[in-house]
């Protein structure tokens, strides 16, 4: 886990929580939905006791302490709902946007999760130190346009053996990653 972390900038943990649990997660989701959070869209687990429940449970906080440390810090937390063919953008969390260790991001499928709803990442990209909006600037490409065979040419620049790799998540299955990591929705 720790060693693919390192080197892949990910691992995906199968069945992290089963069918049932995840029913329970999104029924306690749900009756917190109206609690707006604080200050940015990612700031629920601030408002939501539903939300912080489930940043501290054990299966998270275990294998983020192992990849990182004991020290942790919950920076964000948040639900997205999408609609069918709804596109994720190809993107880097901002929040872990500068150089260095540190940083983990966990995506969770809970309803509905299949392969073509999951996500796509491109493996080493955490090392790269390049956000992706920062080279769309650079090269003046709307991030509308940031499209699959963008992200390789961009990526072949910084890593040889560069690919874009589509995991095959569903629900309950959880993604660990680097959130300096290049990734967008499958669809």
């Amino acid at each position: 886990m720790k060693e693919a972390f390192k080197e892949q900038g990910y691992f995906v943990e199968r069945s992290l929580f089963s069918e049932a649990e995840c029913q329970e997660i999104l029924k306690s989701i749900r009756a917190d939905e109206f609690r707006p959070p604080l200050v940015w869209d990612k700031g629920t687990a601030t408002t939501s006791p539903a939300w912080y429940a489930l940043a501290k449970h054990d299966r998270f906080t275990d294998r983020v302490s192992e990849l990182i440390g004991e020290d942790l810090i919950l920076w964000g937390a948040q639900s997205l709902l999408r609609v069918p063919q709804q596109v994720h953008q190809w993107h880097d969390d901002m929040e872990s946007a500068t150089s260095g260790e540190g940083f983990v991001s966990v995506w969770m499928g809970i309803k509905d999760t299949t392969p073509e709803t999951s996500l796509k990442v491109v493996p080493g990209s955490h090392t790269f130190n390049r956000l992706l909006f920062d080279i769309a600037d650079e090269k003046k490409i709307s991030r509308d346009h940031i499209v699959d065979d963008v992200v390789v040419e961009w990526s072949d620049q910084f890593q040889d053996d560069s690919r874009i790799e589509l995991l095959d998540t569903t629900d309950g299955d959880a993604l660990f990653f680097d959130g300096r990591l290049w990734h967008a929705q499958c669809r």
